[in-house]
């Protein structure tokens, strides 16, 4: 229907929607709530995928970032593509893995 929509202005007035609107990439919370709502999942669903009710919670609310075993298991199972996920992750802080100091020492 929206196709429809969008086709009626374009055909009439000769302009591309695309380049006048330009519709951006989903972050990937939206993504995933509509494709919670669009398949009728709850949070207690995601579990098998993210793991605990907690974790999907903090998700949801944007307080934790996905893992990339969540978006392998949510690409799998949901068809959400994986590049939602990526790139609209948040960067990491690099100093605090590189042994400065400024917080738990990792290897990388």
């Amino acid at each position: 229907m929206m196709s429809s929509l969008i086709a009626i202005p374009k055909r009439k007035w000769g302009w591309k929607c695309d380049e006048h609107y330009p519709i951006g990439s989903p972050d990937s919370v939206s993504a995933l709530k509509f494709r919670m709502e669009q398949s009728g999942l709850t949070q207690k669903g995601l579990v098998p995928l993210v793991g605990s009710r907690s974790k999907i919670s903090e998700v949801l609310s944007g307080k934790r970032d996905l893992s990339l075993r969540m978006i392998r298991a949510l690409h799998s199972h949901l068809g959400i593509p994986a590049n939602v996920f990526i790139s609209n992750a948040r960067p990491y802080d690099l100093g605090s893995i590189s042994g400065t100091g400024d917080g738990p020492e990792r290897r990388v």
